[in-house]
């Protein structure tokens, strides 16, 4: 079922299999903070998401959502919609990136939307 509408649900976060049973040891105690960086060009807006390790729970402008195998995860207020209705699961981070997470989206389409969206370059502080 492809979402059509603004989903007010908790965001879900998938775990890839090949993560199964291995995030908290790879966490080492810290926190998975969601978020992303955009920069407009030409008329344009062009970005990617980011996974990040903490040692602490990020500031304000970001909410907390259900841990992962016991590791707390929190993502940019802004983000909310886009990982509700994207399908979102966090990923190895690749050959070159041991130790590091990704971040997919099964529905690409919502990210597409966001990055044309109005609050995709408002700074965290100002919302």
């Amino acid at each position: 079922m492809t979402p059509t509408a603004i989903d007010t649900g908790r965001p879900r976060i998938a775990l890839d299999p090949r993560l199964d049973g291995r995030l908290a040891s790879l966490a080492e105690g810290r926190t998975i903070v969601l978020g992303y960086y955009a920069s407009r060009t030409c008329c344009s807006v062009v970005g990617d998401l980011a996974v990040d390790w903490r040692s602490s729970p990020p500031g304000p402008g970001f909410v907390e959502l259900d841990p992962i195998e016991g590791v707390s995860v929190f993502a940019d207020v802004r983000l909310a919609d886009v990982l509700r209705r994207g399908a979102p699961e966090l990923r190895p981070g690749g050959v070159l990136r041991r130790g590091t997470l990704s971040l997919w989206l099964g529905l690409p389409e919502c990210w597409i939307d966001f990055l044309e969206g109005p609050t995709v370059m408002t700074r965290r502080s100002s919302m």
